[in-house]
């Protein structure tokens, strides 16, 4: 019974096949539509180049504003430590006492 069936379905296939054959523009159909999966398929490995291309781009940009915000930072770290380092020379007791009473401030919040 089922190979029955299963001889029908093929002789229907096989019919169906030949039907199709048997008009040219489904030669033409199946030509473009190749072509559109071939030109697809190039298009997106185009798009997959020149995205990876601009993710380089945008990470080598971000790296390199990166290092130069570090170099400003660094830059201005280096200005407020001398400005500091020169009051603390101009005026050490006063330094000397502020120093206490902040790390006394300190002290007493960390404690609770």
């Amino acid at each position: 019974m089922l190979t029955n069936r299963a001889n029908e379905i093929t002789k229907d296939i096989k019919s169906a096949a030949n039907e199709v054959r048997a008009y040219p523009e489904v030669s033409e159909i199946r030509k473009d539509a190749t072509d559109i999966r071939d030109n697809a398929a190039s298009l997106l490995g185009k798009v997959r180049q020149d995205g990876a291309e601009l993710a380089s781009k945008v990470g080598h940009d971000i790296q390199d504003h990166a290092a130069e915000a570090y170099e400003s930072m660094k830059t201005g770290a280096r200005k407020q430590a001398e400005k500091v380092e020169a009051r603390v020379i101009a005026d050490p007791l006063k330094s000397v006492l502020i120093a206490a009473g902040v790390g006394f401030v300190v002290g007493f919040l960390t404690r609770r």
